[in-house]
């Protein structure tokens, strides 16, 4: 299992990684050479030699440790033979079972069994029992702290490390170390929304769908679909922060229509930030979509990864970034988000999710928490005036926070008008969201589209394709690919769609 697995909910911190270490043992062999890597690699590390004046105090390095989100601890043959030492232990550990920071040992040269205060293999008595029988001698005065070094010694060897003999390489476990501690950086949960209403209750459900077990053996597929603004990108953001922990590395790879569009910035760049992501290396290159494939089976088969793409758009992308099961370890999850249900067709994705629209009791909070916040002066407009913007979002969660956000702060008279200007012309900024779907469909699709919008919202599916059929249109398939696309919707054999996207087609030019 690798030692960077699990990770703490992380807040912004002074330093990423707190170096403990006994000077005498290590400062001028292993400890120098993955200090120096870390920096590097642009770690900020807390080094006792380079942070600490003389004459600073202990609560100096206490607030080094509360200030990391990491603690690289080197356990090493007389690291237990120091009040200095013994005190850094028992403070990560404390503030580890807070989930306020990651300890990650290396055992240099003494064995895991050792500093938990076990015999060696021959009965001899470890060098850790040795030191302990020592302090509790030199600090009989004071038996609570002994036994607090004691615990923080067993807990520490009991975490999953690097152990490092006599003749080892030095070189691989700094390497080992340092690729850790990046995969550990790159948990830092992602940021979800200032008010993620509603979230909660999706990410229930889809946890179940993905079954999370650390043995299993499986390799599962889940789409997540819905239109544009309905907060896929969102929701899959609070998944990723749920469940990251459970798996060796994981990536989110966000824009994907976006970045594969591009010329420079590819499906090939694409296919190398997963690759790094989930590696931690930064020497990989990829220089054609087939090697891309090929790296990502040879690589990734054997780890049990969470992979994110956001924001599919069409199968050749999907194909590049997970075009088999087989090309991920064993319990590794992958989540596609797409407005495009066609994209989830494969037999690959086993289960798909439609997100729908948030329920008017959540839309109503979604909109007052960004147009009020928790200011008081909420109460100073009109509930008939927060209900008339809700209605006009219509659950959309897009809608909801850029209407909010614009209002906030605002009085009766500016509230009154942007609803005069909406009257005239949809918001540009949900717009442009909505627009998106629209713009990648061909030009007889979105004739079509436009004609449902201006004309045939709430008609009988089968009358529109007779009148659509007439007009030269190939009017089952242009409705199929609508639908897939979250542009229309068939309710009760009527055709139905978003207020704000009729809206957005009315107003087309």
């Amino acid at each position: 299992m690798d030692p960077s697995s699990s990770s703490p909910s992380l807040s912004p911190s002074k330093y990423d990684v707190f170096l403990s270490f006994r000077g005498q043992d290590t400062r001028h062999t292993i400890i120098s050479h993955l200090y120096h890597a870390l920096c590097q690699k642009g770690i900020r590390t807390f080094h006792h030699r380079s942070e600490l004046k003389s004459g600073d105090r202990r609560d100096k390095l206490f607030e080094a440790i509360e200030g990391s989100r990491i603690a690289v601890i080197m356990f090493s043959e007389n690291y237990a033979r120091s009040k200095w030492c013994l005190n850094e232990p028992a403070k990560i550990m404390d503030q580890q079972k807070l989930d306020k920071i990651k300890a990650l040992p290396i055992f240099y040269r003494v064995s895991p069994g050792e500093v938990r205060l076990h015999k060696k293999e021959n009965g001899e008595k470890g060098c850790y029992q040795s030191a302990m029988e020592e302090m509790e001698a030199r600090y009989r005065d004071d038996p609570k702290m002994v036994q607090r070094w004691r615990e923080a010694l067993w807990l520490g060897g009991d975490l999953i490390g690097y152990p490092m003999g006599n003749g080892q390489d030095e070189n691989s476990v700094v390497q080992d170390t340092v690729k850790a501690v990046l995969k550990t950086l790159n948990r830092v949960p992602l940021d979800v929304a200032t008010y993620p209403v509603g979230i909660d209750r999706h990410v229930k459900e889809i946890k179940k769908l993905l079954h999370i077990d650390p043995h299993a053996n499986d390799v599962l597929m889940l789409g997540l679909h819905g239109q544009g603004g309905a907060g896929k990108t969102t929701l899959s953001k609070g998944i990723c922060n749920d469940i990251a922990k459970e798996f060796d590395s994981w990536c989110f790879l966000r824009d994907i229509r976006k970045r594969a569009s591009k010329v420079i910035d590819g499906l090939e760049h694409l296919q190398l930030m997963l690759l790094r992501d989930l590696l931690s290396e930064e020497g990989l290159t990829v220089s054609s979509v087939d090697e891309g494939k090929q790296l990502i089976k040879e690589r990734l088969s054997n780890k049990r990864v969470l992979v994110i793409l956001d924001d599919v758009d069409d199968w050749i992308q999907f194909d590049a970034l997970a075009g088999n099961l087989n090309w991920f370890g064993a319990g590794s999850r992958i989540i596609i988000t797409t407005r495009n249900s066609r994209v989830l067709s494969s037999d690959r994705v086993q289960h798909v999710y439609p997100l729908n629209l948030l329920l008017e009791e959540e839309a109503t909070n979604l909109f007052r928490l960004h147009a009020f916040g928790n200011i008081q002066g909420q109460t100073k407009i009109d509930q008939k005036l927060v209900d008339r913007f809700v209605k006009y979002a219509n659950g959309l969660p897009l809608a909801l926070e850029v209407l909010g956000r614009y209002l906030r702060g605002r009085g009766a008279k500016d509230w009154k008008g942007k609803l005069k200007e909406l009257a005239n012309s949809p918001d540009p900024a949900i717009n442009s969201v909505l627009k998106i779907s629209f713009e990648g469909l061909q030009d007889q699709h979105k004739e079509m589209f436009l004609d449902v919008a201006c004309f045939f919202k709430g008609w009988n599916a089968g009358d529109v394709e007779k009148i659509l059929d007439s007009c030269g249109f190939v009017t089952s398939l242009g409705m199929n690919i609508l639908i897939e696309r979250c542009l229309v919707k068939v309710v009760d054999g009527k055709i139905q769609m978003h207020d704000l996207l009729e809206e957005m087609g009315q107003h087309h030019t």
